[in-house]
């Protein structure tokens, strides 16, 4: 599956995850999600998800479903 970006945003994820943004970012800042890495700079945080360890986390299928469909309201 490489019809995207191999890095994903944390509001994609929420998205495919089925939670709130803060849920992901805060799951990646507490090392509780095994799929990406938060960063603290000063006061900001940085997230960097992984294409690879998501799909291992719920598998391909979720996440081809939601490009597809972001894809199609795109071109509507």
């Amino acid at each position: 599956m490489k019809e995207y970006e191999s890095r994903i945003s944390v509001i994609d994820v929420s998205k495919i995850l089925d939670t709130s943004p803060q849920f992901v970012r805060m799951g990646l800042q507490q090392k509780r999600l095994p799929f990406g890495v938060a960063v603290q700079t000063s006061s900001e945080w940085t997230y960097h998800i992984s294409q690879k360890l998501l799909e291992e986390y719920i598998g391909e299928e979720p996440i081809k479903r939601y490009f597809e469909k972001e894809k199609k309201e795109e071109l509507n």
